[in-house]
């Protein structure tokens, strides 16, 4: 790796990396039912939502984290408008 950024967005190419390599790795380890059944879920995985928890005080910036993470105003950062989620 160069250390140069993705041109994709949101990092993109590097989930489409590792969709590669857990393809190859299930070929490369067909013949063994563990590993393969372990593979194939994790390759699931990248087509699944990505969950997150974020936990603190009250006005500790955990919607103001959510809402940079995401790229959009997803959840309120305004006094008075706690997401009570």
């Amino acid at each position: 790796m160069t250390g140069a950024p993705h041109p994709e967005p949101h990092g993109a190419g590097v989930v489409d990396d590792v969709r590669v390599l857990l393809d190859d790795a299930v070929e490369a380890y067909g013949d063994e039912p563990d590993v393969l059944a372990l593979l194939r879920a994790q390759r699931q995985r990248l087509d699944e939502p990505l969950r997150i928890a974020l936990v603190g005080r009250v006005k500790a910036g955990k919607s103001t984290l959510l809402n940079a993470l995401v790229g959009e105003r997803l959840a309120p950062t305004d006094a008075g408008s706690a997401p009570g989620w």
